[in-house]
């Protein structure tokens, strides 16, 4: 069967300016009266100098306003209520709410506001806020036990090491007053000290679209050194998250209750999964030096097998008698020929080449563990090798993701990712009990494609969920694991082995190979297509989309189906049409669209560590066709803008940015024309947290993939369609070079 490859959309978009919805009266909730006198006895008591539950740092405090699950959307962010004109700040989303700065002078300000609004959005403000309370007392005493429990890894009497953030005043006297009483208190009881690097974020945490993150770059130093960084960041309105290392359990209780730090993400050593054992044989394997180069973070490499295949070796991060170097030869032999270990499995005979970054440790290892100082090291290999462009980490931190925050190891995995260009392959980590247990942290990285085990049936296809993977959904609902592959597997030694870690390494080869063969790779590009290859209709917690086996090679289609990728800029404020995408004839027959139709998105979103709603942007898109009253509607896509923010968050995930959609017309739609058009629309939310930004103006990185696809794998559909476009597409894959012999 012919092999067709996938094409690329030249044509650029139309942009018609939109305008947003506001607060009018109709928006203000039947609650008003009630929720209006609630508040002001909560702010009379509460913002208080004098209060015993209200922390105060040179006259500012900080609460957390609770809103009711229905006024999550943008639209109803209290701005209006909490404004700058009374000296009142919205600093931070937190959970079903929001963080503000309230001066201790401002009392009678807001006081006046709340008896008596003087417009009808502060009334809408008023109307759904259910609580009130100081921020410290957010943080719950279980959430801290659970959090120590998750880092003492090494029993109850041995240090814990975490990734702290100090609390997000803008005042710069109330930064002062905390890092004063923080150092103060670090010097009395010596209970928390400072880790070996820390990363320095940005005012505004900002990731920016270009995949340039904001602020100063990790940097080791001295402890003395290290305070003098924070002071000079923290004064200047960044917000650095600090990595320490606790020694008794009682420190985190002191820390929250002093309002000192507000969240503290435990950090344990990378973990792999436990490989087959085996002798390894002792047999050199000549590959090619066309293969593309995986970079392999991993316990190391020393088989002499595949020897020839590594192109590069980078420095080991930890001892070498500390690295897991049989998990690494583990990987590393998938990566280069898992067909050739496997051949009772389903999979395509691709090679890789190998760049070795050792780095994981033995599960047995108890030494010590900076995740600052891992980043720094990262970072550095990640400059070194610019050619190397898809890096596996089949390892994982030794706990889940939370619920509502990504990890710092996720986040800082990210912004390397968008930094260098470059896709990381996440393994989701291997459950430690009996129950199902989330993902684990890098895991929860937005831009690195996340890879869960599934397992093989009797004729060696794709079968069942792997009972020992790590499930989904990430944290704030994040659709991970995005794929599922072969998790039992045979691995260097003969023996077989049951992981993610194996499941990675598979995804993170075909990663590479798809990017070898396009024209224009991107990181988001080459997750897009694979994804888009994906076996299942929709999301599943425990396997993705699930495995890139349809087409097996995600670069091509067979005669039957056309696969149309493009990139793109965005900003808001705009919506954007790509039309002229026209149906094949095979695909309408009698004016009816029959067939299967896949849209994959994916944005590159601005991103902030302040609180929750990771995300501040997303992506709203839509594949339309003309209906048979010749008017534009949705044949996949997302759900329309005004969908209540509880059902769209539910049913459509509104705010991740991955957009996945696949339809099958079974009895057809009626088309009122040939063609279809692509509708998008860039959002913000807590546009607040990024003052320094004309937020209209900045655009984000966009990637599209469309499949239309027969039930009859024969039918001209790539030909009528390629024929259709002329000019308006072309080959977004690397056309092969042919010799050919003949006489001069």
């Amino acid at each position: 069967m012919p092999n067709n490859p996938v094409l690329r959309l030249t044509v650029r978009p139309r942009r018609e300016r939109v305008t947003g919805g506001g607060k009018d009266d109709s928006k203000i909730t039947p609650h008003y009266a009630d929720r209006r006198r609630a508040l002001i006895e909560r702010v009379s008591s509460l913002v208080d100098p004098a209060s015993p539950h209200t922390l105060w740092f040179a006259g500012h405090a900080l609460f957390w306003v609770g809103v009711d699950l229905a006024s999550l959307a943008p639209t109803y962010t209290p701005n209006d209520l909490f404004q700058s004109d009374i000296g009142i700040r919205l600093v931070a989303p937190w959970n079903t709410g929001y963080v503000i700065e309230v001066p201790a002078t401002s009392r009678d300000a807001l006081l006046q506001r709340l008896r008596q609004p003087s417009t009808i959005p502060q009334r809408v403000d008023i109307s759904r806020i259910i609580s009130f309370r100081p921020l410290h007392k957010e943080i719950t005493p279980d959430s801290l036990k659970q959090a120590w429990a998750t880092a003492a890894l090494d029993g109850p009497a041995a240090p814990a090491s975490f990734v702290v953030s100090l609390p997000p005043f803008q005042s710069v006297a109330a930064r002062d007053a905390v890092l004063e009483r923080l150092w103060r208190w670090m010097a009395e009881q010596p209970m928390i000290l400072l880790g070996q690097s820390l990363p320095l974020e940005s005012g505004s945490d900002l990731v920016l679209p270009n995949g340039q993150p904001g602020g100063a770059p990790l940097v080791p130093g001295a402890a003395a050194e290290q305070r003098r960084r924070v002071q000079i960041s923290y004064r200047a309105g960044h917000h650095p998250r600090l990595p320490v290392t606790a020694r008794l359990r009682e420190a985190l209780f002191q820390g929250s209750e002093r309002g000192l730090i507000v969240r503290w993400d435990p950090v344990t050593p990378l973990a792999p999964a436990r490989p087959g054992g085996g002798r390894e044989p002792d047999l050199d394997r000549e590959v090619s030096l066309d293969e593309p180069i995986v970079g392999h973070i991993d316990g190391g490499f020393t088989s002499r097998r595949y020897r020839p295949a590594v192109v590069w070796e980078a420095e080991p991060f930890l001892a070498p008698a500390d690295l897991d170097t049989n998990h690494g030869n583990c990987t590393a032999a998938l990566i280069v020929e898992a067909h050739g270990w496997n051949t009772d499995l389903d999979l395509p005979p691709l090679h890789c080449r190998l760049g070795i970054v050792p780095a994981v440790p033995r599960s047995t290892y108890s030494g010590p563990w900076d995740l600052g100082a891992l980043i720094l090291f990262l970072d550095g290999v990640l400059e070194a090798h610019p050619e190397t462009t898809v890096w596996n980490i089949s390892a994982n931190l030794r706990h889940a993701c939370e619920r509502n925050r990504v990890s710092e190891f996720g986040h800082q995995l990210s912004q390397l990712a968008r930094r260098h260009q470059v896709l990381f392959v996440v393994s989701t980590g291997n459950r430690t009990g009996d129950g199902e247990e989330r993902i684990a942290p890098p895991a929860d990285a937005e831009a690195a494609l996340t890879v869960a085990g599934r397992l093989p049936d009797r004729e060696g296809k794709i079968g069942d969920s792997c009972p020992v993977s790590r499930v989904g959904l990430g944290p704030d609902e994040m659709l991970k694991p995005e794929l599922s592959w072969f998790s039992v597997v045979q691995v260097i030694g003969g023996r077989y082995g049951r992981a993610s870690s194996y499941a990675a390494a598979l995804v993170s080869r075909l990663a590479a190979h798809t990017w070898a063969n396009l024209r224009q790779p991107s990181p988001d590009l080459v997750k897009a297509l694979l994804i888009n290859a994906a076996d299942g209709g929709r999301h599943h917690y425990r396997r993705g989309y699930g495995s890139p086996v349809r087409p097996q090679l995600p670069w091509e289609t067979d005669d039957g189906t056309v696969t149309l990728c493009w990139q793109g800029r965005m900003s808001a404020k705009l919506r954007y049409y790509w039309e002229g995408i026209e149906i094949p004839l095979s695909l309408r027959p009698g004016g009816l669209f029959h067939g299967r139709v896949r849209l994959v998105c994916i944005l590159a979103p601005v991103t902030h560590m302040r609180g929750t709603n990771y995300a501040s942007t997303r992506l709203e898109a839509a594949l339309q066709y003309r209906d048979g009253k010749g008017e534009w509607t949705r044949l996949a896509g997302s759900l329309p803008s005004d969908t209540a923010e509880g059902i769209a968050r539910a049913k459509d995930a509104k705010w991740q940015p991955l957009r996945f959609y696949n339809r099958q017309t079974r009895r057809g739609v009626t088309l009122g024309g040939p063609e279809l058009r692509l509708s998008a629309r860039l959002f913000w939310r807590d546009r607040y947290l990024y003052p320094e930004l004309e937020t209209d103006e900045v655009e984000c990185d966009v990637t599209f993939i469309v499949t239309l696809q027969s039930a009859d794998a024969q039918a001209p559909v790539h030909a009528e369609f390629t024929q259709a476009m002329g000019g308006n597409v072309e080959h977004a894959v690397i056309e092969p070079d042919i010799e050919v012999e003949g006489e001069v």
